[in-house]
């Protein structure tokens, strides 16, 4: 069965038959085998609901889909960046990387990138996600005092960090991106994550 938190706060879903819970399934299967995964059998599995449940709260399957890439694209990241925009910058990257990591959101980064190459709403998904992402953490780093281009520079390593599928020839050393912020000019600060 699919993990019972909200996918965008790690906190949990609304209700027994949530339409929350019906979305972080999808995106189980989305990291799991990609957007051909995402079947409404496979769905009643997940969620150990009935397809009644699933009509309950979407017409169809292309419904559906259409509300789990929209979920991903935008509400999913305003609601996170929502949560942690009161927090000192620091503490937004800290906490924005452990949600990161709690919910595998780099598999479904990638497995939403996929999926975009030959769906537009996915594709527009991946988009405003990109921009909402992008903007806060760049945020986090002015606040802290970078100066804006370096900032900007510096949330794209970031977030390329937390999506990108690396086959290196040599073994990882570490996630933390402090070794790569220092290398790219920044002094010794705040230890800060992935999206």
């Amino acid at each position: 069965m699919a993990d019972r938190r909200d996918p965008a706060i790690g906190e949990e879903p609304d209700g027994n038959g949530s339409r929350t819970a019906w979305l972080a399934a999808g995106q189980d299967l989305l990291r799991e085998g990609g957007f051909q995964a995402v079947k409404l059998a496979a769905l009643c599995e997940r969620t150990g609901r009935t397809t009644g449940s699933f009509y309950h709260h979407f017409s169809g399957m292309a419904e559906y889909l259409g509300e789990l890439a929209s979920f991903f694209g935008d509400e999913q990241p305003r609601l996170a960046v929502q949560r942690l925009s009161e927090l000192p910058a620091e503490e937004r990257l800290r906490r924005l990387e452990q949600l990161s990591v709690q919910l595998h959101m780099g598999a479904l980064h990638r497995a939403m990138r996929d999926w975009a190459t030959c769906n537009e709403p996915a594709a527009e998904a991946v988009r405003g996600a990109d921009h909402v992402l992008l903007e806060f953490i760049r945020d986090a780093f002015v606040d802290q005092g970078v100066d804006r281009a370096t900032a900007e520079l510096q949330a794209e390593v970031v977030y390329a960090l937390a999506i990108v599928r690396l086959d290196t020839p040599w073994t990882r050393r570490s996630t933390s991106i402090d070794r790569v912020l220092h290398g790219l000019g920044r002094s010794a600060g705040p230890s800060v994550g992935t999206p």
